[in-house]
């Protein structure tokens, strides 16, 4: 839990860019411009990266935790819950498609974390 308590800012953001996302997905300027007539691009591109880089980041800045990971994977359903009026098991799919994506960061940021400081202390 302390990772959740270092990491809630970043978690909001992540919360944000999931909603703000979805929602610039609705407006016709983006399908025309992104060529994607269905707005499903933040699910399949947007979301991935975001959930991808949190994870990393905390994972350097505070250590890693497979919680936190677990956390931003789940708040993906946030604005299917919000703005699709889908349901937790409506929602579930993509938090399971994103799980190892977020393990995946914090893994990959632990890593450059522990060579950072044996770096740091070589110097």
């Amino acid at each position: 839990m302390r990772a959740i308590r270092s990491s809630w800012p970043a978690l909001v953001l992540l919360v944000l860019v999931y909603l703000g996302a979805d929602l610039l997905a609705r407006t016709d300027l983006y399908k025309e411009l992104a060529n994607d007539p269905k707005g499903s691009g933040p699910a399949f591109l947007y979301w991935p990266v975001a959930c991808f880089a949190v994870c990393l980041v905390e994972a350097y800045r505070h250590g890693g935790s497979p919680v936190r990971g677990v956390t931003a994977a789940a708040l993906v359903a946030v604005p299917l819950i919000l703005l699709d009026h889908q349901d937790v098991a409506g929602a579930m799919p993509l938090v399971i498609v994103y799980t190892p994506l977020a393990l995946a960061g914090e893994g990959i940021g632990t890593l450059l974390r522990r060579a950072a400081s044996r770096r740091a202390v070589r110097v």
